[in-house]
């Protein structure tokens, strides 16, 4: 009895070794059985927010807005091209940046803004259609729908930490 009572201890001993070990690193208890290293749950943090699909659906966005607006007169390169290049890219930009914080505050605000960012293109994509036609009606409704795909996300990410619904035309 004295033996197990020693070997009892032991295993105790060990466990809150072990326990203290995982708390130094940033590793919860509750995920000791993935023992993932510090290097490699640092890397996944590096990269995270590219594996979000809102993510890559408004970097595609902007990628096409920088596309189109490619072929936009020269005299709007520093009004309208800057302007539409500027709104999408912040998109993308804005879900990493909030991404990355740990506060839901914080989170949301960065997606709020994105979300605003993204309403801002909405108007560029119909003015440059309806009124100064520097694009044709495929064009139009290719980044439409692709805006609205991306608002649905959005929104559906700014629900899920927390944040209000908003109501971006989709």
């Amino acid at each position: 009895m004295i033996a197990t009572s020693n070997k009892q201890q032991g295993t105790r001993e060990r466990k809150r070794q072990q326990a203290t070990s995982n708390k130094r690193q940033g590793v919860k208890e509750s995920f000791e059985v993935f023992s993932l290293s510090p290097v490699s749950c640092r890397l996944s943090q590096e990269k995270g927010f590219r594996r979000l699909d809102v993510w890559k659906k408004a970097d595609e966005l902007a990628y096409r807005i920088y596309k189109v607006t490619k072929d936009f007169p020269k005299h709007e390169l520093f009004g309208l091209v800057s302007q539409m290049r500027r709104s999408a890219v912040s998109v993308p930009a804005n879900i990493a940046e909030g991404y990355a914080h740990y506060a839901m505050k914080e989170k949301n605000r960065f997606y709020e803004i994105a979300n605003c960012s993204l309403v801002e293109l909405e108007y560029y994509i119909y003015f440059v259609n309806e009124r100064l036609k520097y694009i044709d009606k495929e064009q139009h409704d290719e980044l439409s729908e692709l805006r609205s795909e991306v608002g649905r996300m959005l929104n559906g990410l700014i629900r899920s930490t927390g944040g209000k619904r908003h109501v971006t035309g989709v």
